[in-house]
């Protein structure tokens, strides 16, 4: 190979390097940027089986998607209740999820149809994330830390209210 050959290899050769380089930042910032986009969930207080817990409400896609992702810790206290805008069989994954959860799904009457538990998919790629869905059609899903039905011993059956806050019912 000539001497001009060789250079203008190496001229394409830096070129393409320099093109993939600021392409994978271009991605790697884009999907850092959609990841730390802060999503605000508004809280409101609810009461199930004489206990009352606060919970994040994810009512839109974003918050769907969003749902605990990231998170280290959540409090005995607290949970995300999602409440989706048709009754039909609801299905989850713990797609960037740290702590293991319970899930009680809820019919349009906002009863309790059923528990799952749920384990943490941090770190695992999509393909090894196994899909949780509800048995029947459902218009809530409540997630909470892992046991927390359990241990507020609350069955299927239980209808959840909308509280003004620290366990006092909304008319």
């Amino acid at each position: 190979m000539s001497d001009r050959s060789r250079s203008q290899f190496s001229f394409v050769q830096s070129s393409f390097v320099f093109s993939m380089t600021t392409i994978l930042s271009s991605c790697l910032l884009s999907f850092h940027l959609v990841c730390a986009e802060e999503i605000v969930f508004k809280r409101q207080w609810i009461e199930i089986g004489g206990t009352s817990i606060e919970v994040e409400i994810a009512d839109s896609p974003e918050k769907w998607a969003r749902g605990l992702m990231f998170r280290d810790k959540l409090s005995n206290a607290e949970g995300m209740l999602f409440v989706f805008k048709e009754t039909k069989i609801q299905r989850f994954w713990m797609k960037n999820t740290k702590i293991p959860l319970s899930i009680g799904f809820f019919d349009d009457q906002r009863k309790l149809m059923e528990l799952v538990d749920m384990d943490p998919g941090f770190g695992k790629s999509d393909e090894k994330l196994r899909v949780y869905s509800s048995k029947r059609p459902a218009k809530f899903a409540l997630e909470v830390n892992r046991g927390w039905f359990l241990a507020k011993q609350i069955d299927v059956g239980r209808i959840f209210n909308w509280t003004l806050g620290s366990g006092r019912t909304k008319d």
